[in-house]
């Protein structure tokens, strides 16, 4: 194989291999041909690999998938847990509203109404009978007596009710006077009690509901 002088030093092919050219001569040097490199092969450190394709693998979005949808539960959760109390606060306002407004009816415990002593007389669908009395006991404490009550009320019901005895607007003494669920239509009589003695002298009484 001949060479010009312009070739430059380095491993030609000859039969049966490589041989080194210094640049003027062949030297002894021989060395069998390389096998070529693989297709993706870098051809110098650090280079990309011949012919290969660059991929970026996908970004994994599972975890974020999955922070998503807790995010989505928990604002739902959130949202009917308000809904649930937003329920809840107003049936309690408006069960505070009504009872408020029953006791402020005449006879319940914000609005006292007076009665007549042995008179008849009726309060939210309670009818109480004629023909009551007050005494003074052995203990001189004060006697309710005969103090008979027919509940015309849609359905059974307690009597709870507290007559006062005032002179102006001093209250003098006190009786409670309770049955527990009287039936519809039927009339029965309340037991009275009080601790306080039997005024000598009063000018009023008034009666409403003790709770």
């Amino acid at each position: 194989m001949t060479q010009t002088p312009h070739t430059p030093a380095g491993w030609y092919p000859v039969e049966g291999g490589e041989r080194w050219w210094d640049g003027t001569a062949w030297s002894e040097h021989h060395r069998p041909t390389p096998p070529a490199p693989p297709v993706g092969y870098p051809a110098a450190p650090g280079a990309p690999y011949a012919g290969q394709v660059q991929q970026q693998q996908a970004p994994n979005h599972t975890t974020r998938n999955v922070l998503i949808v807790i995010a989505v539960l928990f604002v739902l959760l959130l949202g009917g847990c308000l809904a649930v109390a937003g329920v809840f606060v107003s049936s309690v306002d408006d069960a505070i509203e009504e009872t408020t407004a029953n006791d402020r009816e005449p006879g319940g415990p914000d609005n006292p109404v007076t009665i007549e002593v042995g008179q008849a007389f009726e309060v939210a669908g309670f009818e109480y009978a004629e023909g009551w009395t007050v005494t003074s006991t052995s203990f001189d404490t004060l006697q309710v007596e005969n103090f008979r009550v027919t509940n015309n009320r849609t359905e059974a019901d307690d009597a709870f009710v507290e007559l006062t005895f005032l002179q102006g607007t001093e209250a003098l003494a006190t009786a409670d006077c309770i049955e527990v669920s009287i039936p519809v239509g039927q009339t029965v009589t309340l037991d009275c009690v009080s601790g306080d003695p039997l005024p000598a002298a009063y000018d009023r009484v008034t009666v409403n509901d003790a709770f």
